[in-house]
């Protein structure tokens, strides 16, 4: 049964902790870069439906201005 204080080495729990704490802050910039992906995603999304029903609409005009005529 050793005791900490006549170690030479750092001490392991505060190794430990900064390991602990290093991956816990990587994990958290993960989540943030996924998420950011994500809402990324969804505006693209977005502008390509918003890009399609334009075409459609301006299609469907086109198509009721001929049998108007």
């Amino acid at each position: 049964m050793g005791s900490k204080c006549c170690k030479g080495g750092p001490d392991e729990d505060a190794v430990e902790r900064q390991r602990r704490q290093k991956l816990l802050l990587a994990q958290l910039h993960h989540r943030k870069r996924v998420k950011a992906a994500g809402q990324i995603q969804a505006w693209w999304r977005g502008v390509l439906v918003r890009r399609t029903l334009l075409v459609a609409a301006l299609r469907a005009w086109m198509i009721q201005c001929w049998w108007r005529t």
